[in-house]
């Protein structure tokens, strides 16, 4: 069984470092992804640009978007 990938999107990375720790924690077989910005998000999702390989980067199961994204 595949590990569930979680994407972090979030341009503070002290948030990111936050909740990848929270996670780590919780001793949840996962993985997260973490991007920085709206546009790598869609790249992400849509398994374009960087992101094409989806063995490095598999569909997450969950996204956790941050709000105040400018």
């Amino acid at each position: 069984m595949l590990t569930p990938t979680i994407l972090l999107v979030d341009d503070d990375q002290s948030h990111a470092m936050l909740l990848q720790r929270a996670f780590k924690k919780s001793s949840l077989p996962h993985s997260i992804q973490v991007v920085l910005d709206g546009d790598a998000a869609v790249d992400y999702l849509s398994g374009q640009g960087k992101y094409v390989d989806r063995k490095s980067y598999p569909s997450p199961v969950l996204v956790l978007l941050d709000l105040r994204l400018p």
